[in-house]
């Protein structure tokens, strides 16, 4: 069980990495950070905005006594999938390598890259949130 003591959102002054999904907390970007203490002592975490989004989202939707860090996507996946709420992303299509020389290397078709972790969690909780009748979370880009 943990205890939270306080709760903040500055604006980043050096680099940080996100506890959730390890992506850089660019300088000059808020972030939330918490510090508590826990079954272990005295703890404090960083998180970029939408990985806070996704744990203020998860603590509304289930019973849980704790969620280690690196675990809340699971989680949203679970939860969606226990709500049947459709979230499985389209897989993209394949490139058939015969058919690159007719295009070339640089005008072969792309794959889109996957979304990154954070954007995943934002889209998961947005999802769960219209589910509930709640309003979706937008996040402005940050300069």
């Amino acid at each position: 069980m943990r205890t939270l003591l306080d709760t903040r959102s500055p604006r980043a002054r050096k680099p940080h990495l996100c506890d959730e999904c390890h992506e850089v907390i660019a300088v000059g970007h808020k972030y939330v950070t918490q510090a508590g203490i826990g079954d272990d002592g005295f703890c404090s975490s960083k998180l970029c905005l939408r990985c806070d989004a996704g744990w203020d989202c998860i603590w509304e939707l289930i019973d849980a006594e704790c969620i280690v860090f690196g675990e809340l996507l699971e989680e949203l996946h679970a939860t969606c999938d226990s709500r049947n709420i459709d979230h499985r992303l389209p897989k993209p299509p394949l490139v058939d390598d015969k058919t690159l020389p007719l295009f070339g290397a640089e005008n072969a078709p792309r794959v889109p890259p996957p979304p990154s972790y954070s954007s995943e969690v934002l889209r998961l909780v947005n999802l769960l949130r219209a589910d509930m009748g709640r309003a979706l979370i937008v996040l402005e880009p940050q300069k």
